[in-house]
């Protein structure tokens, strides 16, 4: 199907749709769990039901959950995890498969941004450690909005800092905070399946198994407005 309106620009979640970083994430927040004296670890599941929220909001409730939390003091429990995860992407962050190479080709064609609810210093390490960084022109991270997703604001403020019009971007996204974001934002917005499944991102536009098929999708799209 072909996209009647203009493509301005495209805009990218990052924690699983430019890399599959939940595991890592879990993998920290599970060691700097018993690390704190928590004394629990928490599985795949629980975590994913987290994916899309910031660290703030799952940081809160794990310190109602586990008193010896409160006992360390919030800067102290996320600094400890956020140290925790960064160790683990020098040693273990890769992109998912083809999507470097899809993004150097959408990059030549159209402005890229990032808008993620991870803080700054972990997006400029993980475009820094992947050599990705060049790629986008613009980013918004937790640290730069007041409202997160499930909130327009990320998207509305990615948009803003490309210079473009949000109704004439396309949106990736992995969770269905996030698929709420980029819609309410007005961008036209694509599930990919790498976290939940296609009835949990129905409100999606458009719903593909990897980022990397949404990238051939909007390829096929631009080349339909160049021939049309």
């Amino acid at each position: 199907m072909e996209l009647k309106q203009p493509i301005a620009a495209i805009v990218f979640d990052m924690d699983g749709v430019l890399f599959d970083t939940e595991p890592l994430h879990m993998k920290a927040w599970n060691q700097s769990l018993i690390t704190l004296g928590a004394g629990q670890e928490y599985d795949r599941e629980f975590y994913n039901s987290w994916v899309g929220k910031t660290d703030v909001t799952l940081g809160d409730y794990l310190e109602e959950k586990h008193p010896a939390l409160k006992g360390e003091g919030r800067v102290g429990y996320h600094t400890r995890k956020g140290e925790l995860f960064r160790e683990i992407l020098k040693a273990e962050l890769v992109p998912f498969p083809g999507v470097p190479e899809g993004l150097e080709r959408l990059g030549a064609q159209l402005p890229l941004a990032v808008a993620t609810s991870s803080h700054r210093v972990d997006i400029e390490l993980m475009l820094e450690i992947t050599g990705l960084k060049h790629i986008f022109q613009a980013s918004c991270t937790y640290n730069d909005v007041n409202n997160h997703k499930p909130h327009p604001e990320p998207y509305l403020h990615a948009a803003e800092r490309l210079g473009v019009k949000p109704e004439e971007c396309i949106a990736l996204e992995d969770s269905p905070g996030g698929v709420k974001s980029a819609k309410a934002a007005g961008m036209l917005t694509l599930g990919i399946k790498s976290t939940f499944d296609a009835e949990t991102l129905k409100k999606a536009d458009y719903i593909f198994s990897t980022t990397v098929e949404a990238i051939e999708w909007i390829e096929k799209q631009l080349l339909a407005k160049k021939m049309g």
